[in-house]
């Protein structure tokens, strides 16, 4: 009987937290551990690793202060957050890994060996602050069985702050426990045995009735104060735990009205209403994934998103306990931290390109920073004559990520050869050598060329390239001849000198020329202007009936005046003539 009535409390506080919501329990994950190097077989690796989890849980559903997720809900939910578990090797990688879960802690480690010695390292991560909230490592000699029955429980007993197994130590004595002391009385021993077997099975509230009832009949049996004690907190904790049950409940039969309110908001652009309402349906199940959509859309609509996933105002109100409220806001906190949209900027180093965003176009670079679900993204450039790029970029919540993008030009081969050699190539107004050049490499598309020689004919035209066929282009130059400078002398003066390649000679001639046959019409015009004045002078004095003497005078003042022009205006006109023909006689002799 002695025996028995000592299980009884183990019994207990193990229905205790069995009953204790699972909303309640802090969420701890424990990622695969890795192997050190390659002298570690990574079947042991897996082993540990199992067994290490394994612990933890058996740990988490003993204690009832936090729940281990297992590795199908992790990989589950990871997959829906475009998270891998591969290759996470650094604690900021762990910390992400962390808020995808809206875990509270993480539990990451590696194994080592060299010969027969095993060493794990594991630590015990707060996702909330990034600080390692406990390191443990330990060296075991021996094979694997050895590990998993002694190393493993070391590490546990290190990161959560047991005492530590050891193979030597003996067993820990039961802490002391009043003596069962049956009751006398057959009342009284009836009475305590049917408490025993409600406090048995959970069933607080009847067996502190009973507990009381044999306390009256006996009074001071140490063991029924304990047992009165331990029911009437285990009874408060349940009726707690039930109130916080039976909102749920009702909660989730609500969430259908709670969505739909939600869904109206949001179309009428009333985000931060909506928010409300959107907490409300998601707390009875905190991995809702239409749930997490909601909040996901609350978020990302809302212009002040810290204010519109506002777990203080959706649950302050409730009528529950305040250990059940804080759990409730503390969750949605998580949620709307781990959903909360970040900022991507995309940088490419052409301008113009088509980017696009997750498989669809979102413009031409340069682009502005624009807002992203927290996540993976996958990001391409594209530009005719370039390669495409693409990267992937992954955004944190509420965090700021930069993606650049580098096109490089996509380029085919060409043999460009002229006739004479020596030609200098000008392609799209960059000079790339002389001919003949044999594969050279240039950006793919129709490209501006022209072949250049001295005292022969420039040539431009196309040069048309493809990704994989070799473009070949062959030229022939003609020489420059007297002819061609005489005719472009005779159209204009200098045009042939700067043709045959004296650029000084010829501006001379095109200015001078210029001059000279600006300086005759001017004259000319002049002697115009004094035949007209000569013209009226004479009419004037064959007119006049009085003063003709000095109307003489003035006729023949104006007379000499145009005589002086006329002679002006020819001695500038034979100087233009005269450098036309000059210019005609340099460009066909020298």
């Amino acid at each position: 009987m002695q025996r028995r009535m000592k299980t009884l409390p183990a019994l207990a506080l193990m229905l205790a937290s069995l009953a204790v919501p699972a909303l309640a329990l802090e969420r701890l994950a424990v990622l695969d551990l890795r192997a050190q190097d390659d002298r570690v077989d990574a079947r042991d690796v897996a082993q540990i690793g199992d067994e290490l989890r394994t612990q933890i849980v058996v740990l988490g559903s003993r204690r009832g202060t936090f729940r281990c997720l297992d590795r199908q809900e992790m990989e589950s939910r990871l997959r829906e957050m475009a998270f891998s578990l591969t290759d996470c090797v650094d604690n900021e990688c762990v910390l992400e890994v962390g808020r995808a879960l809206t875990a509270k802690k993480m539990v990451a480690g590696q194994v080592g060996k060299v010969g027969t010695l095993f060493r794990i390292s594991a630590h015990l991560l707060d996702v909330e602050t990034g600080e390692i909230a406990q390191a443990a490592s330990v060296q075991i000699t021996g094979g694997i069985e050895e590990v998993l029955r002694t190393g493993v429980p070391q590490i546990v007993a290190k990161l959560f702050g047991l005492a530590e197994p050891t193979p030597t130590r003996p067993p820990a004595p039961e802490p002391s426990r009043p003596t069962v002391q049956p009751p006398a009385t057959t009342d009284a021993a009836d009475l305590f045995a049917q408490a025993g077997k409600a406090y048995t099975a959970g069933r607080w509230l009847e067996a502190l009735r009973l507990y009381e009832r044999v306390d009256a009949l006996e009074p001071g049996n140490p063991v029924v104060a304990m047992r009165i004690k331990e029911c009437a907190t285990k009874a408060d904790e349940a009726s707690k735990a039930a109130e916080y049950e039976a909102w749920r409940q009702d909660a989730l039969r609500k969430r259908d009205f709670y969505v739909e309110t939600a869904r109206g908001l949001l179309n009428a652009n009333r985000s931060c209403e909506a928010g409300k309402y959107v907490l409300l349906a998601f707390a009875g199940d905190w991995q809702w994934k239409q749930g997490r959509d909601l909040v996901e859309d609350v978020l990302w609509k809302s212009s002040t998103p810290d204010q519109c996933c506002d777990a203080d105002g959706a649950f302050s109100s409730l009528s529950l306990d305040a250990k059940y409220i804080n759990d409730l806001k503390q969750n949605a906190r998580q949620v709307c931290a781990g959903l909360k949209p970040g900022s991507l900027v995309i940088e490419v180093s052409e301008e113009g390109a088509s980017v696009a965003l997750d498989g669809s176009r979102i413009g031409a670079s340069p682009l502005p920073a624009r807002k992203v679900k927290a996540g993976s993204h996958q990001i391409a450039a594209t530009k005719q004559g370039f390669q495409d790029a693409r990267t992937t970029a992954v955004v944190s919540p509420g965090a700021t990520v930069t993606a650049s993008l580098r096109l490089v030009p996509d380029t085919g081969a060409a043999d460009i050869l002229s006739t004479p050699t020596g030609a200098r190539v000008v392609v799209n107004g960059v000079e790339i050598g002389v001919t003949p050049l044999q594969g050279v490499r240039l950006p793919v598309g129709r490209q501006p060329i022209t072949l250049t020689m001295p005292r022969h004919e420039s040539w431009s035209g196309w040069l048309d390239l493809g990704p994989e066929r070799a473009t070949r282009l062959s030229e022939t130059l003609l020489p420059k001849t007297k002819g061609k400078a005489l005719a472009r002398s005779a159209a204009l003066p200098g045009w042939g000198q700067r043709y045959m390649e004296h650029p000084g000679r010829g501006w001379a001639y095109t200015v001078v020329q210029i001059a000279a046959v600006g300086a005759a019409v001017y004259g000319y015009s002049a002697h115009s202007s004094a035949l007209d004045e000569y013209d009226e002078a004479r009419a004037a004095f064959v007119n006049a009936t009085a003063g003709h003497e000095a109307l003489w005078e003035t006729m023949e003042a104006k007379h000499q005046e145009a005589t002086d022009t006329q002679k002006t205006a020819n001695l500038t006109m034979s100087l233009a003539l005269g450098i036309y023909l000059w210019n005609l006689a340099d460009a066909l002799l020298f």
